[in-house]
């Protein structure tokens, strides 16, 4: 960049300014926006990681049992901890695949969800939770998923990778309960592609 921008300016024409400016503005053709690189396997460090217990446990009411309520709101309850357990349940380990478009998550158990990176909403059937509104997008330096369950609650997943490269933070957040909740997640880079 630099050299272009020298010998740009050393022309000494009136076109230098506009084949700087173009040149500064253009980048390379056909290429996407930079986001880090997050492709490769993660595996859980769970002396880091905040328990998935703790954030199911956070949303009962005090003294309430686990189950339902009385007055409707414990359906809804049961169906974000039901979608709670059903993401983390790939979550000990996973690998990363990305093409230009999409997104590829794949657990240990050889489950794999692919995910649209267009930011568009789509329709997914999921078992236990019928119909679950999904977009996946990066956010600047970070992934974000967004499921909305039936019910309106809604389950925000962020992916960040760590300055060098060695560990993925994920946070999860769910609302639509009676308070926000927040789940953190580390994951150490495994042995492909790190």
């Amino acid at each position: 960049m630099r050299s272009t921008l020298k010998a740009c300016l050393s022309v000494g024409s009136l076109m230098a300014p506009i084949v700087v400016f173009a040149s500064c503005t253009a980048g390379s053709p056909g290429t996407a926006p930079q986001h880090p690189d997050i492709t490769g396997t993660w595996v859980v460090n769970l002396e880091l990681s905040d328990k998935p217990g703790d954030l199911i446990e956070r949303e009962r009411p005090q003294g309430a049992p686990g189950g339902r309520e009385e007055g409707g709101g414990g359906e809804r309850r049961e169906r974000m901890q039901i979608g709670v357990a059903l993401l983390l349940q790939n979550s000990v380990a996973f690998k990363v695949e990305e093409t230009d478009s999409t997104l590829n998550l794949t657990g240990a158990e050889g489950i794999s969800r692919t995910f649209h990176l267009d930011g568009k909403e789509r329709e997914r059937r999921i078992e236990g939770l019928g119909t679950v509104l999904v977009k996946a997008r990066w956010r600047g330096d970070k992934l974000v998923i967004e499921r909305t369950l039936q019910g309106g609650a809604k389950i925000t997943e962020e992916f960040e990778l760590a300055p060098d490269g060695r560990q993925l933070y994920v946070k999860m957040k769910v609302s639509g309960g009676a308070r926000g909740l927040e789940l953190r997640r580390v994951y150490d880079a495994g042995h492909e592609g790190h």
